[in-house]
């Protein structure tokens, strides 16, 4: 089952924020979540949000995003 959601919001100053509501099964579970991206003027990501429930869900979707930030070639960014 997968089930989305997407809404545009104009704020003002040519900012917009795009609302995607997401629902997913896996394992024998249903994920829900929520991201909320704003962008400037340009065009340009300036926030960028994720909500999800179950906690399980939460925590299958960390454990899935560390092993791909894990395996992937990332360039190293520089404080």
């Amino acid at each position: 089952m997968r089930r989305s959601l997407l809404v545009l919001h104009a704020c003002g100053s040519n900012t917009m924020k795009i609302y995607e509501s997401k629902r997913k099964s896996y394992s024998t579970n249903i994920m829900k979540g929520v991201d909320i991206i704003q962008f400037n003027a340009a065009g340009q990501i300036v926030d960028f949000e994720v909500m999800v429930r179950p906690a399980d869900g939460l925590q299958a979707l960390g454990a899935a995003v560390a092993q791909q930030l894990a395996s992937a070639d990332l360039p190293k960014i520089e404080s």
